[in-house]
């Protein structure tokens, strides 16, 4: 009988060889999972569909173009070289970004220039960065949806497909169509469950095609940046569908057609950045649904028609770019609804008609740019109430009439741009308040008589008039002698040599010499009466100055005077009924003194007030005089903290159509405001509203 072992040599040998096969098994499997750049589907190792060579590409970068009217940008060239035609305030920087992505080196931010163009002064082109808000932590969570990992990654694939992704540099590809987790494909960011929730292609600069309908497949992306490249022909309505969308930034590519009304679902939607395209057709009015929306840029295409009253709709909204388009028609005074706007760019393009007084509702504005339009009529007053406002272009323009003084309380302002309208008048001595201005033209109008030599001390002053020779009148600079001795005030620069009065400190004159304007602080004693001298004094501003004492009656003898702000002193005794003369007077300001006694019902008689202050006078005591009732022009009221005056609410304030705000806490007064100052947006503090 034979022994089977003898029949097979292997036998022995079985346990090592087994473990050298498995060994040898274990290391070409290694080899294989870990190439890392083969190119995967989701069906396995499948080609990508089509190639470089056998997809249409563009011939070149396609210009951009705008009409006559619009000042045309620059071709486009990396982030750091772009510039445009100055006719729109920097951009905010991108809000939802994931950060910086594989390959992508962190860009600074695109700055505005003159860009060559002809006919725009550079200082008219260069408007502050607008501040935004921080960038939002993260995505939301993902909705309920019926896509998965590999829907996503099937949409990225026809991404790259569609958009040249063969041609992308090597070394901005990132992992693209490897067998990586979708995160680690440059520009992907993932949710825990392996969804896109960011997509951002900004960085790879340059490619080309279309932007695919698969996107929307992406059903949990919040972040879609396919900024700054090369992207042509439409923008597929199916982005509509992407109902966690927070960002869309499609801007600075070459994207035409019209904008898809259906981009009006993206309800999450926080920023939508479409500038610098070639957009056509109108704005779709279903944007103002966005009740999200934070940041709106459509700048730079070449949309048409009119603006959308719907706009007034986004409550939330804070940047509004529309400039450098063909947009017609008047300014929708619905925009005035956006209470929370803190830039306003509508410069560029075709717009007429007058600026809506309700643009004065944006009390939070920091930047109107209306120039390069076709509005004609005078500069609403009531754009004097945006106490936020840092930046004012209203020209080139058709706007007429005079400056309203009311632009003299936008004490925030840094550039005032009124140059190449039709203006007329003097330069009322109110921009004199301006302290803060940098920037300031006026050149183009039709202005007559001279500017104080104020604005010597602005860096960028383009006025047409001339400085007004410092002549002395006689009896104005008695006068002044007679304040100085009054208020002992040698450290006054000038004040007491031998300079002319033009040129002492806080002194304004007018091409006679005469006295406009007069601002001091800091003084300390008493107002002499011969202040009522200054026969052609507009503006007196004696605020924060230490001054005690009556307020003298002689100031009632200031016939032209437009400005009197006596605020922040110890001055007591009475209101003189004198001041109720004053028939120019727009400003007075009384407040936070030690004023006592009743208040002069002729205050009633100042038929041209704006703005009435007497708040914080503790002793001030008796009824609120009804006559306060005529005060037809007035638009704010501020009597709070007055703690004696008492009585009824008089009826007579309902009279007050154009008042704005009235504020009457910390009185002991009885009964209601007339419900019709409820009807005209009244701000109302210390009191309600009658039934």
């Amino acid at each position: 009988m034979y022994s089977t072992r003898a029949f097979h040599p292997f036998t022995r040998f079985s346990v090592p060889i087994a473990a050298f096969l498995l060994l040898v098994a274990v290391v070409i499997l290694l080899a294989v999972g870990c190439g890392g750049e083969e190119p995967a589907s989701p069906g396995g190792d499948v080609t990508p569909q089509g190639t470089a060579e056998s997809r249409p590409r563009e011939s070149g970068p396609v210009s951009d173009s705008a009409s006559t009217n619009t000042p045309e940008p620059t071709a486009q060239g990396t982030p750091q070289q772009r510039s445009t035609a100055g006719a729109e305030t920097p951009e905010p920087t991108r809000r939802g970004q994931s950060g910086t992505t594989p390959g992508q080196t962190e860009r600074p931010a695109v700055t505005t220039t003159a860009g060559g163009q002809s006919g725009i002064p550079p200082s008219q082109t260069e408007e502050p960065t607008p501040t935004v808000a921080p960038t939002p932590t993260g995505p939301p969570p993902c909705p309920p949806t019926q896509g998965s990992p590999e829907t996503d990654k099937e949409a990225l694939i026809a991404l790259y497909n569609a958009m040249d992704g063969e041609d992308w540099p090597a070394h901005r590809k990132g992992g693209w169509m490897s067998r990586s987790p979708l995160d680690q494909w440059g520009g992907v960011t993932t949710n825990d469950e392996g969804r896109v929730t960011s997509l951002d292609l900004s960085w790879i600069e340059r490619f080309h095609g279309e932007i695919p309908p698969e996107v929307s497949n992406l059903d949990c992306l919040h972040t879609l940046d396919l900024s700054d490249n090369q992207l042509s022909g439409e923008i597929p309505p199916e982005l509509g569908n992407l109902a966690n969308l927070g960002m869309l930034d499609l801007s600075d590519n070459h994207l035409s057609e019209e904008i898809p009304p259906e981009l009006g679902n993206l309800a999450s939607l926080d920023t939508l950045n479409l500038s610098r395209n070639q957009l056509s057709g109108e704005i779709p009015s279903e944007l103002g649904n966005l009740a999200s929306l934070d940041t709106l840029n459509l700048s730079y295409n070449q949309l048409s028609g009119e603006i959308p009253s719907e706009l007034g709709n986004l409550a939330n909204l804070r940047m509004l770019y529309l400039a450098a388009n063909q947009l017609s028609g008047e300014i929708p005074p619905e925009l005035g609804n956006l209470a929370n706007l803190l830039h306003l760019g509508l410069a560029a393009n075709e717009l007429s008609g007058e600026i809506p007084p309700e643009l004065s509702n944006l009390i939070n504005l920091q930047g109107l740019s209306l120039f390069y339009n076709q509005l004609s009529g005078e500069i609403p007053p009531e754009l004097g109430n945006l106490a936020n406002l840092e930046d004012l272009r209203l020209g080139p323009n058709n706007l007429s009439g005079e400056i309203p003084p009311e632009l003299g309380n936008l004490s925030s302002l840094h550039a005032l741009y009124l140059g190449g309208n039709q203006l007329s008048g003097e330069m009322p001595p109110e921009l004199y308040n301006l302290t803060n201005l940098q920037t300031l033209d006026l050149s183009g109008n039709h202005l007559s008589g001279c500017v104080s030599d104020y604005f010597r001390d602005i860096s960028e002053a383009r006025v047409p008039v001339p400085v007004c020779t410092l002549k002395e009148h006689s009896g104005d600079a008695e006068t002044l002698v007679a304040l100085y001795n009054a208020w002992h005030q040698s450290r006054l620069e000038n004040w007491g040599s031998l300079e002319t009065i033009g040129e002492w400190e806080g002194v304004s004159v007018d091409a006679t010499g005469r006295v406009v304007a007069l601002r001091l602080n800091n003084l300390g004693g008493r107002i002499p009466p011969e202040l009522g001298n200054l026969a052609n004094l507009k503006w007196l501003d004696l605020s924060d100055g230490g001054l005690s004492g009556a307020i003298p009656p002689e100031l009632g003898n200031l016939a032209k005077l437009q400005w009197l702000n006596l605020g922040d002193n110890r001055l007591s005794i009475e209101i003189p009924p004198d001041l109720g003369n004053l028939a120019n007077l727009r400003s007075l300001n009384l407040g936070s003194n030690d004023l006592s006694g009743e208040i002069p019902p002729q205050l009633g008689n100042l038929a041209n007030l704006r703005s009435l202050d007497l708040s914080g006078n503790q002793e001030l005591s008796g009824a609120i005089p009804p006559e306060l009732g005529n005060l037809a022009n007035l638009r704010s009221l501020d009597l709070s903290n007055s703690f004696l005056l008492s009585g009824e609410i008089p009826p007579e304030l309902g009279n007050l159509t154009n008042l704005q705000m009235l504020d009457i806490s910390g009185l002991q007064l009885t009964g209601c405001v007339p419900v019709s100052l409820r009807d005209h947006g009244v701000l109302l503090y210390g009191a309600k509203f009658c039934p």
